[in-house]
């Protein structure tokens, strides 16, 4: 394999193992995991757009969210009650006993869930179907060339863009003008000022790449010198909540503050906006 592959490899092993560490899955993040595309941690169901596991810049194909979404359905038809019911259908479960039921409902099958070996392989399943590691890789890097092509004739490609506002930011603009914002109470998030400080290290490429200042955010909150950040996995940090101590805040809600929130981020400093 080529280096580019070997990196490539090593962040998606670390990424399965970050999930295969978490205590418990829900069924959906689980049939996400296994199928290739990025869940949210406490996911209940499958979205109707989704990001590649490999890289979550990058959109999810039609075929794996219906990988998931198939892994779900026959998940709850082998959990039913006698008479039909699924009221009871267990919601979550321990990632070694899902993978160890994947084992079992897919042995033999066409619709086995295209990364299921590659899990079963890192969480050290002694009879995991034989994982060639370039197969895996060739195969991540095939979906996410179809990706970026997709994503290119997509109209939301300008999220991903450079702003034209960056090179004329100062150092420091977004602390200054997320500070400005909270006092006027036009933005309230928790962790508004750690988002501002990740922009800031990222504000020479733009606002538009939420992935680079997610970066950010998970390399802060495993230090400590952001206490209202708590890394929890790849894909969902926690931050305080008025509803209770944490919740979960992901990448995906992230990309949302910053498109909502770009204009005003934007303004000039000192301006109320």
């Amino acid at each position: 394999m080529t280096i580019q592959e070997l990196k490539k490899l090593d962040r998606i092993n670390a990424t399965i193992l970050d999930f295969l560490k978490l205590e418990t899955w829900t069924i959906a993040a689980g049939a996400m995991l296994i199928s290739g595309v990025q869940p949210a941690v406490l996911a209940t169901k499958i979205p109707d757009e989704g990001s590649h596991l490999s890289d979550p810049t990058l959109p999810a194909s039609f075929g794996q969210l219906r990988s998931a979404r198939s892994v779900m359905e026959d998940w709850a038809d082998c959990h039913e009650d006698d008479d039909g019911s699924r009221s009871e259908v267990p919601t979550e479960v321990e990632p070694i006993k899902f993978l160890r039921w994947c084992e079992d409902e897919y042995l033999g099958s066409i619709r086995r869930p295209e990364l299921l070996d590659h899990f079963l392989s890192l969480a050290g399943f002694q009879n995991a179907g034989p994982v060639r590691q370039d197969a895996v890789v060739a195969r991540l890097l095939e979906l996410e060339q179809h990706a970026v092509v997709e994503r290119n004739r997509s109209p939301s490609v300008e999220n991903e863009t450079p702003s034209p506002h960056t090179g004329r930011l100062r150092p420091g603009h977004f602390v200054k003008r997320m500070a400005v914002l909270v006092d006027s109470g036009k933005i309230t998030l928790p962790i508004a000022t750690e988002i501002a400080t990740a922009l800031d290290k990222t504000s020479s490429t733009g606002i538009r790449q939420p992935m680079l200042v997610w970066r950010h955010l998970l390399d802060m909150a495993q230090s400590d010198d952001f206490p209202l950040l708590k890394f929890t996995g790849p894909s969902t940090l926690e931050i305080p909540s008025l509803k209770r101590p944490w919740a979960p805040y992901t990448y995906q809600a992230l990309g949302q503050f910053l498109r909502r929130n770009e204009t005003l981020l934007l303004d000039e400093e000192g301006n109320s906006g």
